[in-house]
Parts: structure tokens; C-alpha cells; sequence
């Protein structure tokens, strides 16, 4: 199936996938996702202050992400 993207918009989207920004958001959504999934089963399971911490920082780069991409 060919696909329907210009070169510009595939190379525009691996640089994205490249850059910092969508690097932290990718590794803090890591942490994020083990700790909702498997924190419980954890001897020192975290606690809502920083579940609510991670959250707010996926949150803020997700808006750098987005910011960089316009």
C-alpha cells in the first residue's frame, strides 16, 4: 500500500521522533504506565504526590510537543 504522505511530512515526523521533547514525554509515560500497571506489586509503591507530579509533567510536555510542532 503506498502511502499518502509527502517526503516533507515523513521526514518532519522522524524529526519530531528525534528531539528531545517526545523523548522525555516518551520516557515519563514509561514511568507513568509501570507505576498505574505494577506499582502495587512493588515493595515501595509511590505515593498520589508524585503519581499527580508525573501526570502533570507528562501534561507539560505534551504541550512543549505539541508547541514544536507548529
Amino acid at each position: 500500500m503506498k502511502t499518502k504522505l509527502s517526503e516533507a511530512q515523513v521526514k518532519f515526523a522522524f524529526s519530531q521522533l528525534k528531539s528531545d521533547s517526545v523523548a522525555k514525554l516518551v520516557g515519563i509515560m514509561a514511568h507513568f504506565v509501570y507505576w498505574s500497571v505494577f506499582g502495587g506489586f512493588n515493595e515501595l509503591p509511590i505515593d498520589s504526590y508524585h503519581m499527580e507530579k508525573m501526570l502533570r509533567t507528562i501534561l507539560e510536555q505534551l504541550k512543549s510537543v505539541e508547541e514544536a510542532a507548529v
